[in-house]
């Protein structure tokens, strides 16, 4: 009766995993599908901030980060120039930006008023480290 227990629990475990990596899948498909631009590229400085008024509580945790992302290669849309202007949202206790300068990663941008300015639309998952590169080719394949 135990090992037919353990059976069951080991399907039941490896069908949850197979749905969640297809969810995973899917959910980076559609961020790729919407994206005007993905890159891989380095941001120059996270020293561009703002952080909304403090008499606005949860609005106070999260800021606002600008800076300039130098491009090395495209890997979905085009750009005339090697580096573009981006920002992104945090909620961020200690006001330092989870990304620093100089770090290679893969960049899902939306494009934004303005030239040559995009947004990572606010979804941590549209920064990516660079070992998720081979998926990211697999899903703009799609």
């Amino acid at each position: 009766m135990k090992q037919y227990s353990r059976t069951i629990l080991v399907l039941l475990l490896s069908s949850v995993a197979t749905f969640a990596t297809q969810w995973v899948h899917r959910e980076m498909g559609d961020l790729l599908a919407d994206a005007d631009l993905v890159v891989i590229g380095q941001i120059t400085d996270t020293s561009g901030m703002t952080t909304p008024p403090p008499n606005e509580r949860l609005a106070s945790l999260r800021h606002t980060w600008y800076s300039q992302l130098h491009i090395s290669r495209i890997l979905k849309g085009n750009t005339s120039t090697s580096s573009v202007s981006i920002v992104w949202d945090e909620i961020n206790l200690d006001r330092i930006s989870p990304y620093q300068p100089g770090e290679t990663r893969i960049w899902i941008l939306n494009k934004v008023a303005g030239a040559n300015k995009y947004s990572t639309s606010g979804r941590p998952d549209t920064v990516l480290p660079t070992n998720d590169l081979q998926r990211v080719e697999e899903q703009l394949r799609k």
